[in-house]
């Protein structure tokens, strides 16, 4: 028998848990990539700007 068979609650609440964190995460990643998209588009003028 395993320990989610003994504590359904706590099971319940660490999946609960890892979707909030999962959700966190991506909206993490998502706002990085933003950043990282933001900062190649400056590099890229700035670059052109030099050359």
């Amino acid at each position: 028998m395993q320990m989610s068979e003994l504590n359904p609650r706590k099971t319940s609440k660490s999946v609960r848990s890892e979707e909030v964190l999962i959700k966190t995460l991506k909206k993490r990643i998502k706002a990085l990539e933003e950043e990282n998209k933001q900062l190649k588009d400056q590099v890229q003028k700035l670059h052109g700007k030099l050359f």
